[in-house]
């Protein structure tokens, strides 16, 4: 575009792909466009070896992401962590949850629900932060959390268990199941209880 035909710089939009990232051997990114695009789908006849790619790929699996940002020494933690220091057959199980295809209350041409990713991340980090903080709400994408254990980064989310699929909860309350159908809260003081740090 020649500049002289405008008196300012127009304004622009960009489609931004992001970086590329290593994902689960035993994963291919969906490419479909109508089904969750960029998520990972996980072929479960091939069992996961604990290796990730070594071909990057575009992806918006944020446990993949939030790996790539645990280990890269330009942009993130790796002069800090490395990944001997992360364990991936704890992080595949809560890559499969975050990816597996949910219905969506939108519907489709044949009138079925849309499905989509569980969790997805799309986002771009533009400015610098406390490195813990940026990692705890990349965490937060997945309900997760991250500490320090056993000399290794361990990351725990909230998930419930998985069976056939499904989020089987551990045990839900509610008015119905609580005396009186209300709930009372009651302890010590803060001052007088031993904690102990994750």
């Amino acid at each position: 575009l020649d500049s002289e035909e405008y008196g300012t710089l127009p304004s622009r939009s960009y489609e931004v792909k992001g970086l590329k990232v290593q994902i689960p051997s035993n994963a291919t990114v969906r490419g479909d466009k109508k089904r969750a695009p960029g998520s990972l789908k996980f072929d479960n006849s091939i069992p996961f070896d604990g290796r990730l790619k070594k071909d990057k790929e575009w992806t918006t699996c944020p446990i993949c992401c939030f790996y790539d940002l645990l280990t890269n020494a330009r942009y993130g933690c790796g002069d800090f962590i490395n990944p001997s220091n992360l364990n991936w057959v704890d992080l595949i199980e809560l890559s499969k949850y975050c990816n597996e295809l949910v219905e969506t209350e939108e519907l489709d041409e044949e009138g079925q629900p849309v499905k989509e990713a569980r969790f997805a991340i799309n986002t771009v980090i533009a400015s610098q932060a406390e490195a813990y903080n940026v990692l705890q709400d990349m965490a937060s994408v997945f309900r997760g959390m991250l500490f320090w254990k056993a000399d290794n980064v361990q990351v725990a989310a909230d998930h419930g268990e998985l069976k056939d699929g499904d989020v089987v909860p551990i045990h839900l309350y509610s008015n119905s199941n609580v005396v009186d159908g209300s709930f009372v809260y009651s302890g010590s003081s803060l001052k007088t209880r031993s904690t102990r740090v994750r």
